[in-house]
């Protein structure tokens, strides 16, 4: 809970201070989900990401980039979101003008939102199954009802990594392109496992996203 309580404080701060950074950025773009029905946080169809944050270049070749970021998608009977306070550093290995690849290291704290809607599923049993009061009345169908859950604002820690590259073509406004890779630990978290009982994996996400960046002290 501390920890939580120093990134709501802190973040605000740490965009206060943009002008000390140099640049402000925005980007959005679609976000992947591993395709498996059988895990609670996966199966999700291609989503929205929106997101924007801060850089600050050091030591030539490195930047530090916070952001925050939002993302939702959805399934049947689900639908999700993540709002997510990102720490990204990134490492230029090459010097060229036009076009500057990137590779980003990725650390961060996210807050979960899920809605299970109600449901019904049914099965069909053994021709040897029989109900139990009494036990000789054949079963012929059974009926599974899930009920309406929700999950809000779960935090949960993720750490991932990406490539990219800006196109250098103008110094005040620099395009880019990312791919990104996270995984969030929320098999260990207690609040969602409480929730959902039958979360058996980490929620993984992929991310697609072309932005912009603005240089402010560039004229």
């Amino acid at each position: 809970m501390k920890l939580i309580l120093l990134f709501f404080i802190g973040y605000p701060l740490l965009l206060q201070a943009q002008g000390q950074f140099g640049q402000v950025q925005g980007y959005a773009g679609t976000s992947l989900f591993p395709s498996s029905k059988q895990k609670l946080l996966s199966g999700f169809s291609p989503g929205a990401t929106v997101g924007g944050g801060i850089s600050k270049t050091f030591k030539e070749k490195f930047v530090y980039n916070p952001n925050i970021e939002f993302s939702a998608a959805s399934k049947e009977h689900y639908t999700f979101s993540l709002l997510t306070l990102h720490n990204n550093v990134k490492y230029y290995p090459l010097s060229v003008k036009k076009i500057r690849p990137y590779l980003m290291a990725i650390g961060n704290i996210s807050f979960m939102n899920l809605h299970q809607h109600p449901f019904s599923t049914t099965s069909v049993p053994v021709a040897s199954y029989s109900g139990t009061a009494p036990s000789d009345i054949p079963v012929n169908e059974i009926t599974y009802r899930e009920p309406d859950l929700k999950l809000q604002f779960a935090p949960t820690f993720g750490l991932g990594a990406g490539i990219g590259f800006d196109l250098t073509i103008k110094l005040k406004w620099v395009p880019f392109i990312q791919y990104s890779y996270v995984n969030y630990f929320s098999r260990s978290s207690g609040l969602i496992n409480r929730n959902f009982q039958d979360n058996t994996s980490n929620l993984s996400i992929q991310n697609i996203s072309v932005g912009v960046r603005y240089n402010l002290y560039v004229f």
